[in-house]
């Protein structure tokens, strides 16, 4: 999906509110106007990836808080957790029959060597 302007610049704004810090704040960090930044948070003014990046450093989130909001992450059902759970439980039982044919490999070796 596509993000707007506009629903980038939304984003922007309620992190900075979250975090409790003025657009005054934010605009001296960038280095431009609190007039400036306005524009940006109401999204009438292009965000580029650079002022982006330095927004997000600023804020102190990833960049990915900015494209995609809470409410679009992906939680995986109970049943895809316990499928994970059944595939890892799995993968660890054949490391330990790996690890165990290793070690018998290593002392068939050693005794051939002998």
């Amino acid at each position: 999906m596509q993000n707007s302007n506009e629903e980038i610049s939304q984003r922007i704004s309620k992190i900075r509110k979250s975090k409790e810090l003025s657009q005054e704040y934010v605009s001296a960090q960038l280095g431009i106007s609190q007039q400036a930044y306005n524009k940006i948070e109401r999204g009438t003014t292009k965000i580029g990836i650079t002022r982006l990046l330095k927004i997000a450093e600023i804020l102190e989130v990833e960049l990915n808080q900015f494209l995609f909001d809470d409410s679009e992450k992906i939680i995986p059902s109970k049943e895809d957790i316990n499928e994970g759970l059944k595939l890892i439980q799995h993968l660890n039982s054949e490391v330990e029959f790996l690890r165990a044919q290793n070690k018998t490999l290593l002392n068939v070796i050693e005794r051939l060597k002998s």
